[in-house]
């Protein structure tokens, strides 16, 4: 039975009719890399971090651009951005029911070269908490829910197990999101390697270059990143170095969501695809003991869908379920 103070969250997404032609979980995950039609209004700021970096936050305000309109904090997965279509048709979606979408760009996402060495990690904190307690500064009377997209939903199970979210924090969507990063399928699986991760890398050899000339105590080490041709290569030659890792095991353990489910103590729905290629089932087996204890998560898994493919006739099976959750988290039904 669930508290009267959480929200029922199951049954509350549909079931996903997977058309045929996208029934493969690497046909609907390079679906949903493709580029979308749908452009969110963004406004964009510039948010100074507390060491002296910076990160681009996109804001997509309703029409009536209210002060306490409910906000959804949007994180993007591993070399992405908030220009990703799974995030823009969202926000676009979410404007319609009068919610905000604040999309942040992880450190060097936005593509604009940053001010320290620091990227990020599976388990980096340290900018949602910057960021959160600057929302609840500017829109003091809002609600807020987080949404987080394959790594970025790691990044934001951490942050909600192991800080301490403001009172105004009301819920968390993860969608894809592994919940275990010691299983490197980028690298180790041929598909995957050949289809995936191609889209991917050359971003991470960009950032690595521009670190090179930015930074020369770390050009070492972010060139021989910049020549990585495999994820573990680069977090052993960047992710290690900067966050003090002795090697990449210890990293994807440490970093794992799956040690933290048991931390959660905000509504949380955590969307999965049986036949996705980049959170595999497998990379989810230690987590679904946790989460079926965890009164307040509730775990949706669909038979199809990919990586944040969910392709549908409709074109917006994702985004119709991501309004309903967001409207029961914000008790807006």
């Amino acid at each position: 039975m669930v508290s009267a103070s959480i929200p029922d969250l199951s049954g509350l997404f549909t079931n996903y009719n997977c058309p045929w032609r996208y029934m493969n979980g690497y046909v609907a995950t390079m679906a949903a890399f493709k580029p979308s039609n749908v452009r969110a209004p963004y406004t964009r700021e510039e948010f100074t971090t507390s060491d002296g970096d910076f990160i681009d936050i996109d804001y997509c305000a309703p029409a009536n651009d209210a002060n306490d309109a409910p906000i959804v904090v949007a994180l993007h997965g591993l070399g992405s951005s908030s220009y990703a279509a799974y995030i823009q048709k969202m926000a676009v979606a979410l404007r319609k029911e009068s919610i905000r979408t604040v999309a942040m760009n992880l450190r060097s996402s936005s593509r604009r070269p940053n001010r320290t060495p620091v990227l990020y990690n599976g388990k980096f904190t340290h900018d949602v908490e910057e960021v959160v307690a600057h929302l609840t500064k500017v829109y003091p009377d809002a609600k807020i829910a987080l949404a987080g997209f394959s790594m970025g939903g790691s990044i934001l199970t951490h942050y909600v197990a192991t800080c301490t979210p403001p009172p105004a924090v009301c819920g968390l969507y993860t969608c894809c999101s592994p919940m275990s990063l010691r299983e490197n399928v980028l690298d180790d699986h041929w598909l995957t390697s050949r289809l995936i991760k191609p889209a991917i890398m050359p971003f991470l050899h960009k950032v690595m270059r521009e670190k090179a000339e930015r930074f020369p105590e770390w050009r070492e080490h972010a060139l021989a990143a910049a020549a990585a041709e495999k994820i573990t290569e680069f977090d052993r030659n960047w992710t290690c170095k900067v966050f003090g890792y002795e090697e990449p095991a210890h990293y994807y353990d440490d970093a794992s969501a799956d040690n933290v489910i048991q931390d959660i103590a905000v509504p949380t729905l955590m969307l999965f695809a049986k036949n996705d290629p980049l959170a595999t089932p497998a990379m989810q087996e230690r987590a679904w003991g946790k989460i079926n204890a965890n009164k307040y998560v509730t775990a949706v898994v669909q038979k199809r869908g990919g990586h944040q493919g969910f392709v549908s006739k409709e074109g917006d099976w994702l985004e119709v379920n991501e309004v309903k959750l967001m409207k029961r988290f914000f008790g807006m039904e």
